[in-house]
């Protein structure tokens, strides 16, 4: 079973048309400086243990009082419970192919980074 984790559809209508179909986890809303915000809830994907998530935008900056300070860490954290992860990644957020190391981080990720089992590896690098 495939869940939708987070997608921002950014009230795109074709990109609102690809997610029927399936479920989309409830969002967490958090607090942070007067803001509602509305993050990826981990907790609950993690409870739900489906085999696939897709996650939108991996470079994204959690709130601070998030388990993790970036969505790139929440990825690892699911991958690490054998959840399969489809992400999203913004092309701009890679400086170079040269220097990218990590899912999404401009700069080196600390310890090894996400792990995937796709074709390229059991390491992004």
């Amino acid at each position: 079973m495939s869940f939708a984790g987070i997608v921002e559809t950014r009230d795109r209508h074709d990109t609102d048309a690809l997610l029927e179909g399936l479920e989309v986890i409830a969002r967490k809303p958090i607090d942070y400086k007067g803001l509602r915000l509305e993050e990826m809830d981990l907790d609950a994907i993690l409870a739900r243990r489906p085999q696939l998530v897709l996650v939108d935008d991996l470079a994204h900056t959690n709130p601070p009082g998030s388990r993790h300070p970036k969505r790139y860490m929440d990825v690892d954290e699911l991958l690490h419970a054998g959840i399969d992860v489809h992400a999203t990644l913004n092309i701009q957020h890679v400086e170079s192919p040269a220097r990218y190391r990590c899912a999404g981080h401009r700069s080196p990720c600390p310890g090894d980074g996400p792990r995937t089992r796709s074709s390229i590896g059991p390491k992004w690098k």
